[in-house]
């Protein structure tokens, strides 16, 4: 057996007005982490201003450490280990985004469809996956 050990440290999922939810990343698991609470609410509605200030004319863009896409309603940031995966996490990023575009939904699917689409893409890379919530 060939065991994929993703190089991502944690996955962000916001909208335009403000963070949804954080994914963490192990080596058999993924923990997720709805971002609801003010104090999480108000510092992810300033990075979402810095990503679009900063980032404003392109779709995708990556730093030392992240890489992430910006989405017609949703914005995909994911922490990355190491850069020489930049471009697979970037493009399952992408793919993530997009899924959530195409079924129009309300924040707690959204969270639901994280979730599922998570899941799956992980057990397609590897036969022992546990997911959480917390």
């Amino acid at each position: 057996m060939v065991r994929v050990v993703l190089k991502i440290k944690r996955i962000y999922i916001f909208d335009y007005g403000g963070p949804i939810v954080f994914m963490e990343f192990n080596e058999d698991s993924v923990i997720f982490h709805p971002l609801l609470d003010s104090k999480n609410k108000i510092y992810g509605m300033a990075t979402v201003a810095f990503m679009i200030k900063k980032f404003q004319d392109r779709k995708f863009f990556t730093t030392s450490r992240y890489v992430g896409f910006m989405g017609k309603n949703f914005i995909g940031v994911a922490e990355i280990l190491d850069k020489k995966f930049a471009v697979f996490v970037l493009g399952f990023l992408r793919r993530l985004i997009l899924y959530l575009e195409s079924n129009e939904v309300e924040l707690y699917y959204t969270v639901e469809s994280l979730l599922e689409k998570t899941k799956k893409f992980l057990i397609s890379m590897s036969q022992s996956v546990t997911i959480k919530n917390i």
